[in-house]
């Protein structure tokens, strides 16, 4: 079990975001305290699929451990688990009606990185980010509360956003334990390969690939304001948080002339907080 009673959930959720130290936290801190609990659970769960996937152990034995995870959670579909967490799991789900396939595709897109370290097309690769990233957006906007379906089309758009940020920002740091989320098409376009990836070469070829990454990160982020209608602004302030945050990293890694070399590339706490206070009292005056 992970908690010992089951009032302990929301704590053990909560020190899961806490410790986790990302954008979410921040943006976390805006919500009325039962989203905000719900938010916490749904990132714990997110958190602790990822682990399990990074864990330093054999790749058997992350695959037994996601497993007993997936069953944990059909265990909680069925109503029939009596571990706490999943029991705290469950009450979100049913409380915001949250689809429980949401939450097995996620652990599908865990399963990708257990079965293969590279993407042929940009297709694939889009793939994988659906199953980690937009499902994500798609349960957040269930907790959020929306009214137009075209904010699903949004959901998803963004989600595949900051998950291109991601691989772009982390694209040195993953090759060295060897995964390669970009495209294996765009490494043959641009001349770079990954052995030069993972040697840390960093040249003219490797800075037109990462812009042509930026530059498609950027498509998402722009068919994800698009499609984000008027009346579900409000509801969706902490989702654009997340947007404006992720795309500023986007933007000081450009301007760091994609150097991903000399460490992980990030926002100050500070600059955050500054940046989803700014949003969230734009967004509920009415000037976003």
């Amino acid at each position: 079990m992970f908690c010992s009673m089951k009032t302990d959930a929301s704590k053990f959720a909560d020190k899961i975001t806490k410790q986790s130290k990302t954008s979410f936290y921040y943006t976390f801190l805006f919500l009325p305290k039962q989203k905000r609990d719900a938010m916490n659970t749904i990132y714990s769960f997110c958190r602790i699929s990822d682990d399990i996937v990074d864990e330093d152990l054999p790749i058997q034995t992350k695959e037994i451990n996601l497993r007993e995870w997936e069953a944990n959670l059909k265990a909680a579909e069925n109503q029939t688990t009596k571990d706490p967490y999943f029991q705290k799991i469950s009450e979100i789900l049913d409380r915001f009606k949250i689809p429980y396939h949401l939450l097995f595709d996620l652990i599908s897109g865990m399963r990708m990185d257990l079965v293969q370290s590279n993407y042929t097309t940009f297709s694939d690769l889009r793939n994988y980010c659906y199953h980690v990233a937009s499902v994500v957006g798609l349960m957040c906007i269930e907790i959020f509360g929306y009214k137009n379906e075209e904010t699903k089309a949004y959901a998803e758009q963004l989600g595949i956003a900051l998950q291109l940020t991601n691989i772009i920002r982390d694209a040195y740091a993953d090759s060295l334990i060897d995964r390669y989320y970009i495209p294996d098409e765009d490494f043959t376009t641009f001349n770079y390969t990954k052995t030069e990836l993972r040697n840390g070469v960093y040249n003219e070829q490797f800075i037109k690939l990462m812009q042509f990454q930026t530059e498609r990160a950027k498509s998402y982020y722009k068919k994800a304001t698009e499609l984000l209608p008027r009346k579900d602004k409000k509801a969706l302030v902490v989702s654009e948080m997340m947007h404006k945050i992720y795309y500023r990293i986007l933007l000081k890694i450009e301007a760091k002339h994609f150097n991903v070399f000399e460490g992980k590339i990030s926002l100050s706490s500070s600059r955050k907080l500054q940046i989803a206070s700014s949003e969230f009292f734009k967004t509920k005056l009415g000037f976003a």
